[in-house]
């Protein structure tokens, strides 16, 4: 605080001091906006999958895994069938990429996370039960993942875009990441991961598609996802 006087011509400047309590309650709201908050959705949610994936015994794993002759009657594994995976090594690379891609859709924002997890899972278990998937079994979080990764990507494109600072970086790694999955798909397995379980490409392309349906509702004009930059 900053007081002056003037008295016969002359000015007198003094300097207050800022109470402490002040000083330090200014302190944590700077440290508060400077620090982004705790990606808390999906920590939790890579928490949930480890203990699935290295408590869970194997006779809790089939009731959790997707059984697709049998899913009318156990509807609960078209979402638990996502967070269970057939090995330490499918597990370990899904949640590597999700910590990365989860964490940065929370920092959009709560709802842009949201979003990215619904539409994953609406895209994935509608190829899964449909005509298409010739298989029997599913399990892994690679499809829902694909969803975040290329929602995520479509929304720095068009912050890009509508800020006119013409970022090369979101189109590069949106290019890198669908030629991996036409790689994937033209190959028939994932690229870069072996797990127990053969792998379906396919359930990447669903959440591609997943992405792509979902940008409607989590970059919609006015949101915060559109608002800001991560």
């Amino acid at each position: 605080m900053i007081i002056t006087f003037h008295h016969c011509g002359m000015e007198t400047v003094f300097t207050a001091p800022v109470p402490a309590s002040r000083d330090l309650k200014e302190r944590r709201q700077s440290l508060r906006t400077r620090t982004p908050p705790l990606p808390v959705l999906t920590i939790g949610l890579v928490i949930i999958t480890a203990l699935l994936q290295f408590l869970l015994p194997a006779s809790g794993f089939v009731l959790l895994a997707l059984d697709l002759q049998t899913v009318s009657d156990q509807p609960w594994q078209l979402v638990t069938g996502h967070l269970v995976h057939s090995d330490v090594s499918h597990w370990f690379w899904d949640m590597l990429a999700f910590t990365i891609a989860g964490a940065l859709a929370e920092m959009i924002s709560k709802r842009f996370w949201f979003t990215a997890l619904v539409a994953g899972l609406l895209a994935v278990n509608l190829l899964l039960i449909s005509p298409l998937c010739t298989l029997t079994a599913y399990c892994g979080f690679s499809g829902v993942l694909n969803t975040f990764i290329f929602l995520v990507l479509a929304r720095e494109i068009l912050i890009s875009h509508r800020s006119g600072e013409q970022r090369l970086w979101p189109w590069l790694l949106t290019a890198v990441c669908l030629m991996k999955l036409g790689a994937e798909l033209w190959a028939g397995q994932a690229l870069l991961t072996n797990t127990d379980w053969q792998s379906y490409p396919m359930a990447h392309l669903a959440g591609f598609v997943g992405a792509c349906a979902a940008i409607p509702f989590a970059l919609r004009p006015g949101t915060a996802a559109v608002a800001s930059h991560v």
